[in-house]
């Protein structure tokens, strides 16, 4: 989990800001320089070494950015390189060599990564455009990394604070599909490649470790959730999770658990990426992967939990199922231009994988999002969060006040009746141990399908009474004596197109005087029953705003443009209705209108 911000990062070691280890003299990159130019005569002088991060962007390396001078008959020039060392902390230390992390990256890039390059141009005929690394140099110390200093190239970090927009997150996830692809076809040439790669956390040799540094943060929510009223019932849940949660970690990591295992980045959170922008737009239009050091061989789907759960904005996550299908079809392309075999995992594989390990999605919830959102000046220390004797409150000093909205907010999405992808769920390998409680389960979303009926759609949350709701709204547009009977109650959009109300489309027998009887439907827009997600709601206004839309604001622009606009041809007609918690609508189904499918 080395959480370095560009191909250099900082620790935070507690500690004043360090001097460079005694070994990095301008002979040892003298020596460097001479084999990578091929000149015997460079002669370097080192003009600057600094810390090349701020605290809180990197957690377990030391790293340096180096200005050299680079002198050869008579001509000199500037040169930049970043040093990657272990951290001084002597914990810390032992935690890296734990898991392997130096050993593992520099296997990456000096073995791994140039062999990917090489089997693209191979099998594509080019060179790779875009390469997804920092290019990496020769050292004899087995301990640290040389590489490129892409700041004089325009890359640099994103603000982790503010996290990951739209554009940022689709080029992740194009760039991750790259790589993925990029190691299956490795695999083609190479069928023993990453057999050495063994896991680097999550084994049975290390689950103390596990327990240490990725279990206690989940205790530690549930300590949050327990201040909320109303989110108890999800700490209960979490609770019953814990007990077997190191195993289900352990297992859902192995290879043979998934249908399609592929190289995983293993740290892919928002610090370990450096973008560049177009000095034209300022648009997002390229991406380095920085920090090879947890590379995993296993499903797809972790590094993607470990992305989108750790560093992608609210507003860009809840629209999950369209991220994985931007990442599936890059996954596709790559592979075509690779030449790859056919590939027998398809979209509904990925997203059916993506929900059985939705236990991986949530440790990067409960971890590497509090380090990415942590307020600068009370940045953890790295000992601190592997220390034995440290209990779950400290995780609590950590969380931010935008952690504590986002975790919120994430937790209401996630249980909402039409999300498909509840964090509070189990993963599959411990479905058999845990269900859903259907109490608790009704307590926050009312029981949906139940409410769909007939019978019980006569009354909503508060004691409105739908029937005489309708019925004075159709007199009024139809200026007629009436009598209304709901005939049929459905809902308007499939799992997965809402989730924050209840859309229903309420089918109304209509009796007018002298006998005649029509059909009309309405769209009717509802809180959910849930009291904890109506409170989630009335506190943001998010219906308040809505109603004030349909009610004031389009009103007024469609008068505005009286003559030149056809009214209501923006929006569906909206009833008025003295209700600050309820939206009716026309139907838009008889005139033609449906959605587009998302997907």
């Amino acid at each position: 989990m080395d959480r370095s911000s560009s191909p250099a990062g900082t620790m935070d070691t507690g500690k004043e800001p360090v001097s460079p280890p005694e070994w990095l003299t301008a002979e040892f990159l003298q020596e460097l320089i001479r084999r990578e130019d091929q000149d015997p005569n460079v002669t370097v002088k080192l003009a600057d070494v600094n810390v090349a991060t701020n605290k809180g962007d990197n957690y377990l390396s030391v790293i340096y950015r180096v200005d050299l001078e680079c002198t050869s008959r008579d001509k000199t020039r500037t040169s930049t390189l970043i040093v990657k060392c272990p951290p001084l902390d002597k914990l810390v230390e032992k935690f890296g060599e734990d898991v392997g992390a130096f050993k593992r990256e520099i296997f990456m890039y000096r073995d791994v990564i140039p062999k990917m390059y090489s089997i693209w141009k191979k099998r594509t005929g080019h060179t790779l455009s875009k390469r997804l690394s920092p290019r990496g140099y020769p050292s004899s110390r087995m301990d640290t990394l040389i590489l490129e200093d892409l700041r004089p190239l325009g890359y640099k970090m994103a603000d982790r604070i503010s996290q990951l927009d739209l554009d940022h997150t689709c080029l992740v996830l194009r760039s991750l599909a790259k790589l993925h692809a990029m190691s299956l076809a490795m695999l083609e040439e190479y069928p023993s490649s990453f057999k050495d790669l063994d896991e680097p956390f999550f084994t049975e040799e290390n689950k103390d470790m596990i327990s240490r540094t990725f279990i206690k943060p989940v205790k530690a929510s549930m300590l949050l959730l327990r201040q909320w009223p109303g989110f108890e019932h999800l700490a209960d849940r979490l609770e019953e999770m814990y007990a077997n949660s190191v195993d289900d970690l352990i297992k859902t990591v192995r290879p043979d658990e998934t249908p399609l295992s592929v190289l995983n980045h293993g740290d892919c959170w928002v610090n370990n990426m450096l973008f560049k922008y177009s000095s034209d737009t300022g648009i997002v239009e390229d991406i380095k992967f920085l920090d090879f050091q947890i590379c995993r061989f296993s499903s797809p789907v972790l590094d993607l939990h470990y992305f989108l759960y750790s560093s992608v904005r609210y507003d860009v996550l809840k629209d999950r199922d369209a991220l994985l299908a931007e990442y599936y079809n890059a996954l596709l392309k790559n592979l075509q231009e690779l030449g790859c075999g056919r590939l027998s995992y398809s979209l509904e594989d990925l997203k059916r994988d993506f929900r059985k390990k939705l236990w991986f999605g949530y440790i990067s919830l409960s971890t590497i999002r509090v380090g990415v959102m942590v307020d600068p000046e009370n940045v953890p220390n790295i000992a601190d969060f592997v220390d034995g004797e440290a209990g779950p409150e400290i995780f609590l000093n950590w969380y931010s006040k935008s952690y504590k909205e986002f975790f919120k907010k994430m937790s209401v999405l996630s249980s909402s009746s039409d999300c498909d992808c509840d964090l509070y769920t189990p993963c599959d390998v411990s479905a058999n141990r845990i269900h859903k409680d259907q109490d608790n389960n009704d307590h926050f979303n009312g029981g949906q399908e139940e409410r769909l009926s007939v019978e019980n759609v006569r009354k909503y949350p508060g004691n409105r009474t739908p029937i005489m709701v309708e019925e004075g709204i159709l007199r009024r547009e139809m200026n007629t004596p009436i009598s209304v009977e709901i005939k049929d109650v459905q809902n308007a959009v499939s799992v997965g197109d809402n989730y924050l109300s209840i859309i229903r489309r309420i089918t109304l027998g209509v009796s007018e005087e002298g006998g005649r009887t029509t059909e009309k439907s309405l769209i009717v827009k509802d809180l959910p029953k849930g009291e904890m997600l109506q409170k989630f709601l009335k506190e943001d206004g998010i219906f308040k705003r809505e109603i004030s839309m349909y009610q004031k604001v389009l009103p007024t622009l469609y008068r505005i443009a009286e003559g030149k606009l056809e009214k209501h041809s923006l929006t569906a007609k909206c009833y008025p209705l003295d209700n600050d918690e309820l939206l009716v609508m026309e139907d838009l189904r008889p005139s033609g209108f449906k959605l587009a499918d998302r997907r």
